[in-house]
């Protein structure tokens, strides 16, 4: 492998590095504030649900609300009460048991204070796998209450950027390339004259030869 190879070998990788590592903490902070914005709304939908619950009425049982709507109060949360044994006394709709981790029943028990984490669940086609997120808190004795989002969106949206930056890097790296071997090219021009000089007055024992600039 010559010189000239070697150089732009070198400096085609240190810019690759650099192109792919900027991508991947790209992907990763705009992953994590997506996640978090998601973990954000489920808990602080759970601390309403708390407090409005706190103040139900007993003798009801229609939801925190005190009258027949959705537990969570939003259309894009669901939410269900799940017990220490999994079962499900209240819920937004139908009762989804494949929502109903082991977390969340040590959630129920006490074991844990809280928890949050991500489901995979089959749809009723048995086909389809949807992304949940889940994040469960005590409510009330030997209960816990369950909130899940559908994190479709946020997949579909990292997807579309994970392509973004894997063609951005690869066009990167083939500039690098490119930029590498003009930059080697230019740089070594002077190396290969005086090369070329100190042969030529090696050849002919010529000590006049001037090395040029």
């Amino acid at each position: 492998m010559t010189y000239w190879l070697r150089v732009t070998l070198l400096a085609t990788v240190a810019v690759a590095v650099a192109i792919v590592a900027a991508s991947g903490l790209m992907y990763l902070v705009v992953q994590r504030q997506l996640v978090d914005q998601a973990d954000q709304t489920l808990a602080e939908t759970a601390e309403f649900v708390q407090a409005l619950d706190a103040r139900r009425d007993p003798r009801r049982s229609l939801g925190p609300f005190g009258r027949a709507t959705l537990i969570s109060g939003r259309p894009d949360v669901f939410a269900q009460v799940v017990t220490t044994a999994g079962e499900i006394p209240r819920a937004d709709g139908s009762p989804l048991a494949a929502l109903v981790s082991g977390e969340v029943k040590d959630v129920a028990a006490g074991k844990i204070a809280s928890y949050t984490g991500d489901l995979f669940v089959k749809g009723t086609d048995g086909v389809t796998t949807y992304h949940v997120r889940i994040h469960a808190i005590p409510f009330g004795q030997g209960q816990a209450l369950e909130l899940a989002r559908f994190v479709d969106e946020i997949d579909a949206a990292l997807a579309e950027l994970r392509n973004i930056l894997v063609g951005v890097a690869a066009a990167g790296v083939a500039l690098a390339a490119l930029l590498g071997a003009l930059v080697a090219r230019g740089a070594l021009t002077p190396v290969a004259h005086l090369t070329a000089t100190v042969e030529e007055v090696a050849r002919t024992r010529d000590l006049t030869r001037r090395v040029g600039a």
